[in-house]
């Protein structure tokens, strides 16, 4: 995450910071012996002598985690997470939209944006409408278009973090996000959580300013109808995205009619500092026996965990959970 230095916005720099803490004390009590650069920019490649093992915390903004990958790829290193084909892949929401529905995985409809107007394709859709950066991370430069008069200014505020701009309905229903760990034997759900975002309101006396989405942190694990549902389709959307390794999340609406895939994250999330909370196994250790091949077993909870997007965690125990997750791994092609 630190190959950003001095400009992550900030938001982004305490989740990150938050991140590398929590996961390299979860592997310093596995036994491993745990570094972490200070910076890595243009001295990526030096930093990783004589390491045997590479974990990268990092937006795929940009193409900051590809690069990164694959810098550390040709240097020889074993990459603890995705390949590099498959971060770029699962970066673009649209690219993943293209695949997920080729995989017959429900997904929110997704049209790229050239130019600041909604195009023919979307007349179906209703208002208000999504407008995001395609290679964004943490709800970075999105923002809602409650109308036509709006849509300039939620491109503009995209077009400010990306090169591509894509729009999307507006889902009515629950945010949640499902982490995944993936190895050679396939993709196994471990938990969903709800995810706690804002959609803020839009600027006062300016109605045609989009009102803008925020990430604020979210709890885990979450208990819902459709539970079950949500791990089953989040494990064959990450089927879908063949190379896909290590920790991931996959972000969803439970909507009235069911889940629906958002996107999918190919790298350690937010939700890692909830979800090493509320579980009692080391969930980095999980997601490490998965990656050399082993099943991971379901994780048995010690309380709901409610994390916030600055790093802060809170534990309530003496919950109940009613649904286990799904074990039956996707392979892939």
């Amino acid at each position: 995450f630190t190959a950003l230095g001095g400009a992550a916005p900030r938001h982004l720099a305490r989740q990150g910071g938050a991140m590398i803490r929590a996961l390299a004390e979860d592997l310093g009590d596995l036994g491993h012996e745990v570094i972490v650069p200070a910076s890595c920019g243009t001295g990526f490649a030096r930093l990783l002598e004589g390491f045997d093992a590479t974990w990268i915390i990092a937006p795929e903004s940009e193409g900051c985690l590809e690069r990164l990958t694959r810098a550390a790829a040709s240097h020889g290193t074993t990459v603890l997470g995705s390949s590099a084909d498959a971060i770029a892949a699962a970066a673009s929401k649209d690219t993943t939209v293209r695949r997920l529905e080729r995989a017959r995985v429900p997904v929110v409809p997704t049209l790229p944006l050239t130019i600041p107007r909604m195009p023919p394709q979307a007349e179906s859709w209703p208002w208000p409408r999504v407008l995001k950066p395609d290679d964004g991370a943490g709800c970075v430069g999105t923002a809602i278009a409650a109308s036509p008069d709006q849509v300039p200014a939620a491109f503009a505020a995209a077009r400010r973090h990306s090169t591509a701009v894509v729009a999307q309905p507006y889902l009515e229903g629950e945010h949640a996000s499902v982490a995944v760990a993936a190895g050679p034997r396939g993709c196994f759900p471990l938990a969903i959580g709800r995810q706690r975002v804002s959609a803020g309101e839009a600027t006062a006396g300016r109605p045609d300013r989009p009102a803008k989405f925020r990430y604020l942190g979210g709890t885990v694990p979450l208990e819902s109808p459709w539970a079950a549902s949500a791990l089953r389709i989040a494990r064959e959307a990450c089927a879908a995205i063949p190379g896909l390794l290590g920790f991931a999340g996959v972000d969803l609406v439970l909507t009235p009619q069911g889940p629906v895939v958002i996107e999918i994250n190919p790298r350690l999330t937010t939700a890692y500092l909830g979800l090493r909370r509320a579980a009692v196994e080391n969930v980095a250790g999980v997601v490490l026996a998965t990656l050399e091949g082993a099943e991971p077993p379901p994780l048995r909870w010690r309380g709901r965990a409610t994390f916030t997007a600055a790093g802060s965690v809170r534990l309530s125990t003496g919950m109940r959970m009613a649904c286990a997750p799904v074990r039956a791994p996707a392979q892939r092609a």
